[in-house]
C-alpha cells in the first residue's frame, strides 16, 4: 500500500494487495553473500531470514502463510525472543510468472489489517511458490542472485519494473522451481 493507505499500482496487472505480516529474525548479509551492498536480508522467503522456531504450529496464518495482524505475527513470537525481531508486511502483486510469461493471479485482501504509518516500504522481493503452500525462494538471497542482478541495502529490488522483469527471468530460467511472484517489503517501526 502507498503512504496514502491505498494499493500501489502494478503496471498491467491490477493493485498490489496487502496479504500479511510476519515477524522474521534481523538477518545481517552472510559474508558468502558475495554483495558488499547489501546489509541485511529482509527477503520474504525464510531461508535466510527466518521466523520463529514453530511458528506454523500457532495455526493462525492466512492461506499465503502470513497473519492478518501485526499482534497475531508477535504472538508466534516467544515474548523473550521479541527484541531480535522485525515485523513485515507483504503486498502481493495480482500476477505471477509461469513459463517465463506473466499470468493474472486472483488475491483477495480477505482480514488483513491495513498497513498502519509506521510501516515503510524496503523494496520488492522475487519469490517462488510453487512445491508447498508458501512462499518458497527468494533468488536475490537465497541464490546470491544479488550479485549479478543487483538489490538494494535489504537485499531487494527498488524498482517494480524491474522486479517484474526479474521474476520472469527467474521463473524462466529456472533458478528455483515454482511460479515466481513479485512481493513489495514493508518493515514496521517498533512493536
Amino acid at each position: 500500500m502507498s503512504d496514502a493507505g491505498k494499493a500501489t499500482p502494478v503496471a498491467g496487472s491490477g493493485d498490489a494487495v496487502l496479504v500479511g505480516y510476519f515477524a522474521k529474525k534481523r538477518t545481517p548479509r552472510p559474508d558468502w553473500l558475495e554483495c558488499p551492498f547489501v546489509e541485511e536480508i529482509c527477503s520474504v522467503s525464510e531461508c535466510m531470514a527466518p521466523g520463529a522456531e514453530d511458528w506454523i504450529q500457532t495455526w493462525a496464518h492466512n492461506v499465503w502463510g502470513f497473519f492478518d495482524s501485526p499482534e497475531g505475527a508477535w504472538n508466534a513470537v516467544p515474548e523473550t525472543q521479541r527484541p531480535d525481531f522485525d515485523l513485515f508486511a507483504y503486498e502481493l502483486l495480482p500476477v505471477r510468472f509461469v513459463g517465463g510469461k506473466a499470468e493474472p493471479l486472483d488475491v483477495r485482501a480477505g482480514a488483513t489489517a491495513p498497513l498502519d504509518p509506521s510501516c515503510h516500504p524496503l523494496g520488492y522481493d522475487v519469490v517462488s511458490r510453487g512445491t508447498s503452500d508458501f512462499f518458497e525462494c527468494s533468488p536475490l538471497s537465497c541464490n546470491n542472485w544479488a550479485a549479478e542482478v543487483g538489490a538494494n541495502a535489504y537485499c531487494l529490488i527498488d524498482d517494480l519494473d524491474e522486479a517484474l522483469r526479474l521474476a520472469s527471468v527467474a521463473e524462466e530460467s529456472r533458478v528455483e522451481p515454482g511460479d515466481y511472484h513479485v512481493m513489495r517489503v514493508w518493515r514496521r517501526e517498533g512493536t
